[in-house]
């Protein structure tokens, strides 16, 4: 074992990786990092190689894994950090400026999740409710997770309160939280989405600080602190219900 003057403390090492105190913490809970324990202190310790190869590992997810190019009206962006192993959070909008805002947003605050992009509600089900084929699918009859969705109401093609509908119908999705996004306020807009399941509802602020502090909080919550049962999506080898 090396010299603990040689080993990184846990701010360094998150600092190296590029993440939160709090996420690094996270990952050593479930094993995605190894942690040492100083001989006096017992304080943890990381090593500077095995975190080298851990960050070299993580970093430069652009697109698809499996495939090397996202689907039409997808994107996946990895931010420099692991997948989860319960799946990405997926950003369901299609305006192109709050998708840059959501996706800086979530990079300055350390959420230490894989983010998928769809652009219509259309793809949003095409997603969730066809067969996953890439070659990292364990199952031609699996289809893809999710730990978090995050829903514009407003889509093109198939507006936001159907997609919503459809995922909280679907018993192998609806336990995947929701965060609807909207830009309205409107008390009828906001019951009718907790009608139809939604988790939460964040209004887009026009102060942008705002919006993107309330987005960030609800995130990491369902994302990062919620736990999830192995149910509702999260099933491995789970048979298509939908889209046959």
């Amino acid at each position: 074992m090396q010299e603990p003057s040689k080993f990184y403390t846990v701010k360094q090492a998150a600092s190296v990786l590029g993440i939160s105190i709090s996420t690094l913490r996270n990952w050593d809970r479930l094993g995605k990092v190894k942690a040492y324990r100083h001989p006096v202190n017992q304080y943890r310790l990381y090593s500077p190689a095995e975190l080298d190869v851990l960050h070299r590992s993580i970093s430069g997810r652009e697109t698809d894994s499996s495939s090397g190019r996202a689907e039409p009206g997808q994107s996946s962006v990895g931010n420099g950090y692991a997948k989860n192993d319960e799946g990405p959070i997926v950003l369901i909008e299609d305006d192109p400026r709050d998708i840059q805002l959501i996706l800086h947003a979530f990079q300055q605050n350390s959420l230490s999740q894989e983010v998928v992009v769809l652009r219509d509600g259309e793809s949003a089900l095409n997603y969730f409710f066809t067969k996953n084929i890439s070659r990292s699918s364990k199952s031609k009859n699996e289809r893809h997770k999710a730990r978090l969705i995050i829903l514009d109401l407003k889509l093109p093609k198939i507006d936001g309160l159907e997609v919503l509908k459809r995922i909280k119908n679907d018993p192998l999705t609806r336990g995947v939280p929701v965060v609807v996004m909207s830009s309205s306020d409107d008390s009828q807009e906001v019951e009718r989405s907790y009608q139809e399941g939604s988790n939460a509802y964040v209004v887009k602020s026009v102060d942008y600080k705002k919006f993107a502090k309330d987005l960030v909080n609800a995130a990491q919550f369902w994302a990062e602190t919620n736990h999830l049962p192995k149910v509702a999506g999260q099933r491995e080898n789970a048979k298509l219900v939908y889209g046959k």
